[in-house]
């Protein structure tokens, strides 16, 4: 019975380590996580969404001058800074792909196209979202719509132009008369996770693409949401009957994106949680019992000169032995379990050695605790009560 005791003790000490290092792991991961630059600036932002309907606005000459007398009317509210559109918000898992082909570049053979997904944006978008202008410029008025351009992101100018400069290149769907000029180049902006990596991306200008579904942003120099009101007053002085949708912080994209891997921290600490009481609880069981059944033992060692210090050096020892078992049973189940989260790691090794390390020694610091009570407890036992009684 009482090697079946120390098993179980063991066991849980097993289960805690695994359980410690999944919660040690994906709370670092997430912590790289919220490191890492989206490649724009989410806080103070207002986002919401229009659609604008066929009967109304059946032309693009139509959707191109209402956006462009939105978007002035957006930047004129007191208390925003900017205001801009786009076909679609980082991180609201919207995106359209295509291959393109390269000027002066051997026609691609069957799949193997580049894929860029495509965004439509105007000249304002930028400086609302806080992008970074890498190289060349943004959109202007002047952009003719007969001229088509382009702004790229660093991963399509990497990809599509490598030890170029983008700035002046032209790309294209295959047609031979439909070229788009390359204007400028802005730092990447994480589009649908940050633990992605980001897509190769292009940005048109509204006025050359103007799409029917839109979403405005509005940059406020206070509480976004306070500006909601004013841009829903805004959008009816042009269209009483537009409505306006999904008016929201754009921060709060950026938060739903990491909430699947909050929740798993959260999961992951409160059953670590669980499993180092349980085995605190069984490792103190199993010694207080010990210390108990051997009540005789300790009393002939204390008339025999040993020392208390002695004695709780003994007890604590054997907790330590078996959160020693524990954990060596822990780690190497670990190396092998540890692998299954790698889905859930940004940053972070799946056999991160100093994750283990120190979930090791706070395991054997819990085991030394949970023997420590007993042991003050058998050292302060009365070796003439403890020989009189057995």
């Amino acid at each position: 019975r009482t090697r079946f005791r120390a098993a179980l003790a063991i066991a849980e000490v097993a289960l805690s380590l695994l359980l410690v290092l999944a919660a040690a792991l994906t709370a670092r991961s997430l912590v790289r996580l919220r490191a890492v630059d989206p490649g724009f600036h989410p806080d103070g932002v207002l986002a919401g969404y229009l659609t604008l309907p066929s009967t109304s606005y059946a032309t693009p000459a139509q959707r191109a001058s209402f956006a462009k007398a939105l978007v002035d009317r957006l930047a004129r509210i007191p208390g925003a800074t900017a205001a801009g559109m786009v076909s679609h918000l980082p991180f609201s898992n919207a995106k359209s792909g295509a291959g393109i082909v390269l000027e002066g570049a051997p026609p691609p053979r069957p799949g193997e196209r580049i894929i860029v997904f495509e965004r439509t944006a105007d000249p304002h978008y930028f400086a609302a979202i806080g992008s970074h202008l890498l190289r060349g410029r943004f959109f202007d008025a002047h952009d003719p719509p007969g001229h088509p351009v382009a702004i790229v992101n660093q991963t399509m100018a990497r990809r599509c132009w490598p030890k170029q400069d983008a700035v002046g290149k032209r790309f294209g769907d295959g047609r031979p008369d439909h070229w788009i000029t390359v204007v400028g180049v802005i730092a990447d902006m994480r589009q649908t996770s940050l633990a992605d990596d980001p897509d190769a991306e292009s940005f048109v200008p509204y006025a050359q693409s103007p799409v029917a579904t839109m979403a405005l942003i509005v940059r406020s120099a206070g509480d976004p949401l306070s500006l909601a009101p004013a841009i829903r007053a805004a959008v009816r002085e042009l269209d009483k009957d537009l409505p306006l949708s999904g008016v929201a912080a754009l921060a709060g994209n950026l938060s739903t994106s990491t909430r699947s891997r909050r929740f798993s921290v959260a999961i992951l600490s409160s059953f670590a949680l669980l499993a180092l009481l349980l085995a605190a609880v069984g490792i103190y069981g199993v010694i207080s019992y010990s210390v108990t059944r051997r009540t005789h033992e300790i009393g002939v060692r204390m008339a025999l000169g040993a020392a208390r210090g002695r004695i709780e050096r003994m007890v604590v020892g054997r907790a330590l032995t078996l959160g020693g078992a524990g954990v060596a049973i822990g780690v190497a189940a670990g190396l092998a379990l540890t692998r299954l989260l790698r889905s859930l790691l940004y940053g972070v090794s799946p056999t991160d050695p100093s994750i283990f390390a120190a979930a090791s020694l706070f395991l054997l610091a819990v085991a030394a605790l949970a023997g420590y009570i007993p042991a003050r407890r058998a050292a302060r036992t009365d070796p003439g009560v403890a020989l009189r009684n057995t």
